[in-house]
């Protein structure tokens, strides 16, 4: 490969040739770049087959992690020199379903002897790291939140067992009832810990990003963004803009019959597994904005990404299989002729504490009951209903109607909290009246 970059009239050129030594492997094993003026460095890469005997990495092979890199080493050819070296050494890790994860990553310079820079010490069951150690000795740990899909707090100087378990397992925590709910609860552990110890704190707006940051010092920053999820404000702990951000597409140089492209918006599905007889484990699957374009029709582009987010997908890591699961099933299903309306979708949001746990799909009445089954974590739930925007009601219009446990047949009223119990079964039913 070769690359040429010009500058005041002058041109840089640099030749990059690329060794495969490891068939069928197609990760590079060594790189060469000679430079204009014919010097030389070598990047030799190995990976986790690299390491025949290691049973970790022998491991990493039969789960296909292969594209890792384990120690990569960079050498000044023309002088024959070592100029630096890093290794990521990987472990098991007795969370979850054992996951294989980072635990050392060391580096040398000059052909020195490899030096610790982090030592990954703990891991939640879901990959996410609870503590690492740098080179100086001092932990670092981290709080998850949001259902443990972000971190909501950092902790220099703290081990993670010195925690208290209130901050550990919080449903202020797990759903967090607003940003600043969160950032109160988690204040408290700044007067938990010395002052010498730096703990910040986040909030976030789910599948966009961070909304509120406190400093150590508990001083606050803001973060607003646009409807498609693009930061557009930075304010400072007085709600002054700090930073301002207007995006402008740019077109083509030459005008098309139609310039506009549209963008997908980010789409939850819940589903759940079987993961031992009788038991199953419950899981959400986000595809993020923006991964499918096109220049004609929105709704196209959305229903490209509720039907990838349909597929029953398995996470990187899941935690272990419950036990009992804690989920209840419900039944969503509608009967809907198509002379009153024919919607391109139905879903269902369980929302809790103003935050969506779960989204599922409704099915047809007429397939079997347990394709329109969903199952749905015990709770108090407010149900939200959307329909598709595309539908227009004919002769008729729809109603909906709430069964199972401690509700008979009740008219559903979205305000409402219904509580979902260990032990019922539940069914959510769409139907029509027909207005002649």
């Amino acid at each position: 490969m070769t690359e040429t970059s010009y500058e005041m009239g002058d041109s840089i050129k640099t030749v990059s040739d690329f060794v495969y030594g490891k068939l069928p492997y197609l990760q590079p094993s060594s790189v060469t770049t000679t430079d204009s003026k014919g010097r030389q460095t070598n990047r030799a890469m190995r990976y986790a087959y690299d390491f025949t005997g290691t049973p970790v990495y022998a491991a990493m092979v039969g789960k296909n992690m292969i594209s890792q890199l384990i120690e990569e080493v960079e050498t000044n050819t023309t002088f024959n020199m070592e100029v630096g070296r890093k290794r990521t050494d990987y472990a098991q890790f007795a969370v979850g379903f054992n996951p294989i994860l980072p635990a050392t990553q060391q580096s040398s310079v000059k052909g020195q002897p490899l030096t610790t820079d982090i030592t990954f010490n703990e891991y939640d069951p879901y990959g996410n790291i609870l503590q690492y150690t740098g080179r100086d000795g001092v932990p670092v740990s981290y709080l998850w939140g949001y259902q443990s899909q972000y971190p909501v707090a950092e902790l220099k100087g703290v081990a993670y067992a010195s925690i208290p378990s209130t901050y550990k397992s919080n449903a202020q925590v797990n759903n967090p009832a607003s940003d600043g709910a969160l950032q109160t609860f988690l204040g408290g552990l700044r007067s938990t810990f010395s002052v010498e110890k730096l703990i910040s704190t986040y909030a976030y707006k789910r599948l966009v990003g961070l909304t509120s940051k406190a400093a150590p010092n508990g001083q606050m920053a803001y973060y607003e963004y646009d409807p498609i999820g693009r930061l557009t404000a930075e304010k400072d702990h007085n709600q002054h803009v700090v930073n301002q951000y207007d995006y402008q597409m740019r077109g083509p140089a030459i005008p098309i019959w139609n310039a506009v492209t549209y963008t997908n918006v980010p789409v939850m599905r819940s589903h759940s597994l079987e993961c031992s007889p009788g038991v199953r484990q419950f899981y959400n699957r986000v595809l993020r904005g923006g991964i499918y374009r096109e220049s004609f029709d929105q709704g196209n582009v959305d229903n490209w990404a509720r039907q990838n987010a349909d597929i029953d997908s398995l996470p990187l890591v899941l935690p272990p299989c419950p036990s009992p699961s804690g989920l209840v099933p419900v039944q969503l299903s509608y009967s809907i002729p198509t002379t009153v309306a024919n919607p391109t979708y139905i879903e269902m949001d369980f929302i809790q504490n103003g935050s969506v746990v779960a989204t599922y799909r409704f099915y047809a009445e007429t397939l079997p009951a347990n394709q329109r089954t969903v199952y749905v974590p015990v709770g108090s739930y407010q149900m939200s209903v959307r329909i598709s925007a595309d539908v227009n009601y004919n002769k008729g219009a729809v109603i909906y109607s709430f069964s199972g446990g401690q509700y008979f047949g009740i008219t559903y009223d979205r305000n409402q909290t219904y509580v979902l119990e260990t032990g019922a079964s539940y069914a959510f039913t769409i139907s029509t009246i027909i207005i002649i």
